[in-house]
């Protein structure tokens, strides 16, 4: 009983510790052969996909296996045909005038109804126990298992490969058209007045937004991706990098001369903040963005505006995803989600509330923290 729990359980362990189906069938061949003394295992593996021919996986002595297989044998047709149709088989006593061999197949089930086998010889006459069969057996059902989960993983992690591929080409092409669109908008807008220049406006306006959602996406698929490699950054650099990309808005900060924990992200929050309060704060909004120490690893950073403001209800969800800001500008929905995600990354926290406490339509304040030391 205690070998018979000991082999199931490192035959499971080999399936959490492995990568893939290969390293899990070779490690697991590689055991089981040396648990039976064959000088030779194999295993044949179906894949998730029901089209595509069954793997096949070899440990230990390969002229073996072809000695089997060449001899002409009843004993070899058997042992050919048991692998075939994945059926159990054991080798029989050897009659006269027969080269003695062992071997021995098991077939492997999986949770998908298909079936595998393993199997392994040895070149000396041996007879398997019932109890070697049974633990055989389980070595096979926890294989099977193991290897379902695994392709699983695999698929998935080819499937997300595919889909970035695919994203990357249509990101790459959407930006493309985009570009040209731009370049021949402004032509248009050259060349037509009244009501034929704001309708051009306007799709230009359009085409800026397409741009904008296909840089949210690269954005979330980065931080979704990779995982944070957090150093000290320069904090009034951000910022003053974030504000010269809009020369003609009212914008007043005063530097502060703080590191803060984060990454190259970390001007993706100031140009969604500071972008939302230019764009949908109305004419003549003022942006006021500051900076505040709080103990000696921490600051509050605030960016706050003079515009219309947003309701309490829309306070509540303006981080969810696809929700949007509730002004009349309306907004996609991804701008705060991403903000809030990556102080979060940074390990703060943040909220919005009205710059004039209980004077929604006075403005708007984010504030958030962000660490000094990473």
């Amino acid at each position: 009983i205690n070998l018979h729990l000991s082999t199931i359980n490192h035959i499971i362990s080999q399936g959490s510790e492995s990568s893939s189906v290969q390293e899990l069938v070779e490690k697991c061949l590689e055991y089981t052969r040396n648990f039976l003394e064959a000088e030779y295992g194999g295993a044949k593996i179906p894949m998730s996909n029901p089209s595509a021919p069954p793997r096949l996986f070899h440990s230990g002595d390969l002229d073996l296996l072809t000695e089997i297989e060449v001899s002409g044998s009843e004993q070899s047709s058997r042992w050919r045909r048991a692998i075939e149709e994945e059926e159990s088989f054991m080798f029989p006593a050897a009659p006269p005038g027969e080269s003695a061999r062992s071997g021995i197949v098991i077939p492997v089930p999986r949770s998908d109804g298909r079936t595998g086998v393993i199997f392994f010889a040895g070149r000396s006459p041996r007879t398997y126990s019932a109890e070697e069969k049974k633990i055989l057996e389980s070595i096979a059902k926890e294989t099977g298992t193991a290897v379902s989960k695994l392709q699983l993983s695999e698929d998935l992690v080819d499937a997300n490969r595919k889909a970035n591929l695919y994203l990357d080409i249509m990101m790459h092409d959407i930006n493309n058209a985009n570009l040209a669109s731009l370049w021949y908008g402004d032509l248009l807008i050259e060349r037509v007045e009244g009501e034929s220049k704001d309708l051009a406006s306007r799709v230009i306006d359009g085409i800026h937004k397409s741009s904008e959602v296909i840089r949210s996406l690269e954005t979330i698929r980065r931080i979704e991706e990779k995982e944070a490699e957090l150093v000290e950054i320069d904090l009034d650099k951000v910022i003053r990098q974030e504000i010269a990309h809009l020369p003609d808005a009212d914008i007043r900060f005063t530097e502060s001369g703080v590191r803060v924990c984060a990454d190259d992200l970390l001007g993706v929050v100031f140009s969604n903040l500071i972008g939302n309060s230019v764009r949908y704060g109305g004419r003549g909004v003022s942006v006021n963005i500051h900076v505040e120490r709080c103990g000696d690893d921490e600051v509050t950073v605030s960016v706050e505006d003079t515009g219309p403001g947003i309701p309490d209800s829309v306070k509540e969800v303006i981080f969810t995803r696809f929700r949007q800001n509730g002004t009349s500008g309306g907004g996609k929905g991804l701008g705060l989600y991403i903000v809030k995600t990556l102080v979060e990354r940074y390990g703060g926290r943040i909220l919005v509330e009205d710059r004039n406490t209980g004077r929604p339509h006075e403005g708007i304040a984010f504030r958030f923290s962000l660490r000094t030391h990473c």
